[in-house]
């Protein structure tokens, strides 16, 4: 069980009809949602799952102690909005959304509140 970790969950609206998007697969949704740039996939070792009936994209980002900084850092990149979902483009088929009563930040065994 990883010690540290954090925990994304993400989903798209169709922007024609506003239904919520069901993903064919995790290379669908990741391409739906649209991660701009500067998302930094490096640190730590993030990986992908569909849940709900795949209309959720879920990262799962597991770090070493060593790599707490790392985790820090990417945790308040994603709460602060740094990194941005590419949803704002007026070509992009999609409105996604990260969804904040399913995030959490692990660390020690001890899951904290989503602050």
């Amino acid at each position: 069980m990883a010690e540290r970790e954090l925990k994304y969950t993400f989903y798209s609206k169709d922007r024609e009809t506003d239904n919520v998007v069901t993903y064919s697969s995790v290379d669908n949704a990741k391409a739906c949602i649209g991660f701009s740039s500067d998302w930094d996939f490096t640190k730590g070792s993030p990986s992908w799952s569909l849940a709900e009936s795949n209309t959720r994209l879920v990262l799962t980002w597991v770090f070493t102690d060593s790599q707490a900084d790392d985790q820090l850092a990417v945790h308040n990149a994603v709460k602060g909005d740094t990194w941005k979902l590419t949803y704002a483009s007026d070509s992009h088929l999609f409105e996604s959304y990260r969804e904040d009563d399913k995030s959490h930040y692990k660390a020690w065994g001890d899951i904290r509140s989503k602050d």
